[in-house]
């Protein structure tokens, strides 16, 4: 599932394609790996991947103008709401209806319910899961960046505290917080700079990414428990 979510991120700048200029063209040199990305993927699955990459790593989305439309693949920057020219607007705008009534029964969870209906947030994998539960036939890209966050990244707020020891728990509680902090740091850098995320031989590697990692000020300000080498394997046991 993770070399699934790596090929994910690795679409933002395609497979074998160069950052170098050619002399007096300023053009990008794309190689064959490159051309043969587009060919097996296709141009559209591989929009959708650049889409996906993007918005996941925000923390939350609104509900009505970005979550609903990214659940059709759209992409919120260029979608009209009412837009005639959008195929899927009246499915989502029978998408909103039905999530209002949600909402209302406490189906579907949003940060700001105290604020105007237009204003709602919602987070990535609160939306993903309520859509499934909705029988939604989503975007392959989606179900599979999603469904590794769920399974690694994000914890279910109702799961249970290990109570072992006499800490109660809060130990083993810290530590898997900690985990998550990284996995999710791990995967916004992936994301944000997957270029600088893979050595010479063009894999992945657990040192670079946490090289990265530490530039960011979000990890600078993490106290977790985790060393260095601690975080390295947590990160290769899943590349």
């Amino acid at each position: 599932m993770f070399k699934k979510l790596l090929n994910l991120f690795s679409s933002r700048r395609e497979p074998g394609e160069s950052t170098t200029s050619s002399a007096g063209t300023g053009t990008s040199v794309m190689t064959d790996s490159a051309r043969r990305y587009r060919e097996i993927y296709g141009k559209e699955k591989m929009n959708q991947q650049l889409l996906y990459e993007r918005w996941v790593v925000k923390d939350t989305w609104n509900l009505r103008d970005e979550a609903l439309p990214l659940l059709y693949g759209i992409d919120p920057g260029t979608y009209v709401k009412g837009s005639d020219s959008c195929a899927a607007e009246e499915a989502i705008q029978g998408l909103w209806q039905h999530a209002q009534q949600c909402i209302e029964h406490d189906l579907l969870p949003v940060t700001n319910r105290e604020h105007h209906a237009d204003d709602w947030k919602v987070e990535p994998l609160a939306i993903y899961q309520w859509a499934v539960i909705s029988r939604m036939q989503l975007p392959e890209p989606f179900v599979t960046l999603m469904d590794f966050i769920g399974r690694t990244v994000k914890k279910p707020s109702s799961s249970p505290v290990p109570a072992h020891g006499p800490d109660g728990g809060q130990i083993s509680a810290a530590f898997d917080e900690d985990r998550e902090k990284v996995l999710g740091m791990a995967l916004a850098v992936l994301a944000k700079t997957p270029e600088r995320c893979r050595n010479a031989e063009g894999k992945v590697a657990a040192e670079l990414i946490i090289k990265v990692m530490k530039e960011q000020p979000r990890f600078q300000d993490h106290s977790g428990k985790l060393a260095d080498g601690a975080i390295r394997d947590l990160l290769n046991k899943y590349l």
